[in-house]
């Protein structure tokens, strides 16, 4: 078995088929500026993900546990404050050559990922699984936590929530009273 701890991230495209046959086990960080995905979702890109992968064989194929977590930024919606928070998941996949293949019986609990040719970036799983470790509305725990907004930036904050609701606003019968007269 492979143990390789790793204070930076480990190559970004990695032998899938190699690393499980060798049972290894592979430590990395990932910066958070390095995923354009997560980070589109986030209130800043600063810090570093941490993951650890232990591969194995299941059925054939190779597979993947391990554990991703990070502390991002994201903006409370109570107070529209920048906060920190903790966010972690847990890996379990099971590696494919081709979406079709995905639709394969797998063993229960773990799920598909891409691997063409036996190869698959650790970059876009730990992004994909701090993806799905994001909270759906982000807030702080503790309502008592928000910051309280000056009259200016309450003022900017409720034009913009403004202007996103006038821009959503849809109105296809608006012309209807004028062409119906002509």
């Amino acid at each position: 078995m492979i143990h390789a701890p790793m204070s930076t991230a480990p190559a970004d495209l990695v032998d899938v088929e190699l690393l499980a046959t060798e049972q290894a086990a592979l430590e990395g960080t990932y910066p958070i500026a390095a995923m354009p995905r997560l980070t589109a979702s986030l209130a800043g890109d600063a810090g570093r993900a941490r993951a650890t992968f232990r591969f194995y064989r299941v059925n054939g194929k190779p597979a993947v546990d391990g554990d991703v977590e990070a502390e991002v930024e994201l903006v409370c919606q109570r107070c529209l404050a920048t906060m920190r928070l903790a966010v972690a998941g847990r890996l379990e996949l099971v590696f494919v050559e081709r979406e079709a293949d995905a639709a394969l019986e797998l063993p229960e609990g773990l799920e598909p990922a891409l691997a063409p040719h036996g190869r698959a970036s650790l970059l876009a799983v730990v992004e994909d699984e701090l993806l799905l470790s994001l909270p759906l509305v982000a807030k702080h725990d503790d309502p008592s936590a928000c910051s309280e907004l000056t009259a200016p930036e309450r003022v900017r904050a409720e034009q913009a929530a403004a202007a996103a609701r006038e821009e959503t606003v849809q109105r296809p019968f608006a012309g209807l009273k004028d062409r119906l007269k002509s």
